[in-house]
């Protein structure tokens, strides 16, 4: 059985870095709580069945509805136990996947420093098992981070040029996105690369 894991989670909300404001409405509110017992269900059967595979992508969802929600710290346990476990069994997608979802509430965290490590090491496995829509997640919000909290505009610029590239062969509609953001920081940082480049 396949199991889908978000990747960040999609990449027009990677235009932003955030996940949506608060102020739902109720009907939202159940919606969302009736999911999360649903999932909790499922969760349950996966583990007496012992399908350690779907109780890691149980996780995943409960973590990124729990996110959603606000509840930052119940998310990032989830993910964790949903990382553990992807790890114990070698599922190297979901643990890049999960990865990058980890990442991106550091970021909401300001903790930028963790993300650009959760992100690297998503990268990495990602580039090691041929997983392009993860890796272009990746360097998406690598790009991001290292050109609007670091201001390493160059390689800022190289990764979201690669993640741009990949997208474009895959013919995903998100390249259009990710066309977007690499304009953006060229625009904002247009002084500074122009600069380098007068230097050279």
């Amino acid at each position: 059985m396949a199991h889908n894991y978000p990747t960040g989670d999609r990449l027009q909300q990677l235009s932003r870095l955030d996940y949506p404001e608060s102020g739902e409405s109720t009907s939202g509110i159940a919606l969302r709580n009736r999911a999360i017992a649903l999932f909790q269900r499922s969760l349950e059967l996966q583990q007496r069945i012992g399908n350690v595979k779907g109780e890691a992508a149980i996780l995943h969802q409960l973590a990124y509805i729990h996110a959603h929600q606000g509840d930052i710290d119940t998310a990032i346990t989830l993910y964790q136990k949903s990382l553990n476990l992807t790890r114990c069994i070698g599922d190297v997608q979901g643990e890049a996947a999960t990865l990058n979802n980890l990442a991106y509430i550091h970021t909401q965290k300001e903790e930028v420093e963790e993300a650009i490590t959760l992100l690297q090491q998503s990268l990495d496995l990602t580039q090691c098992i041929g997983d392009a829509k993860n890796k272009a997640t990746s360097l998406v919000m690598l790009g991001q981070l290292l050109a609007d909290e670091k201001g390493e505009v160059e390689t800022a610029l190289n990764y979201l040029q690669q993640a741009l590239d990949i997208l474009q062969r895959l013919q995903s509609p998100d390249a259009e996105t990710v066309f977007r953001i690499l304009d953006r920081v060229k625009r904002d940082s247009y002084p500074v690369v122009g600069k380098n480049n007068e230097r050279e």
